[in-house]
């Protein structure tokens, strides 16, 4: 079945800036190039959902996967791409990268 949404609902933006400051986590932004040049997570990494089989292939197993986007729906996309085609566990940013500047967390 294809559900864009993961069981718990995505990562709430302020846990995901626990989880990097104690760097326990990766972040895979898929928002479009010209915004993630504008405003991104610090330390995430730009993917095109295209080439997401060669970047989950570097990245080491067991790391805690998240996705993020403009308002979160391509990150879901993106995310169920990397659990059901790829065998990895991933989950997105609640909100995306709106929700994130939203809650005042820094670009």
């Amino acid at each position: 079945e294809f559900a864009l949404s993961p069981a718990d609902g995505g990562i709430p933006p302020g846990e995901l800036q626990q989880k990097l400051q104690r760097k326990e986590v990766v972040v895979l932004d898929c928002s479009l190039s010209s915004r993630y040049r504008m405003h991104h997570i610090p330390g995430s990494h730009f993917v095109v959902r295209a080439r997401l089989r060669e970047i989950a292939a570097k990245l080491p197993a067991g790391v805690d996967i998240v996705v993020a986007s403009d308002d979160g729906l391509l990150a879901r996309y993106a995310a169920w791409d990397l659990r059901h085609q790829l065998g990895r566990d991933a989950t997105v940013l609640r909100g995306g990268v709106d929700a994130w500047m939203a809650q005042g967390h820094t670009t």
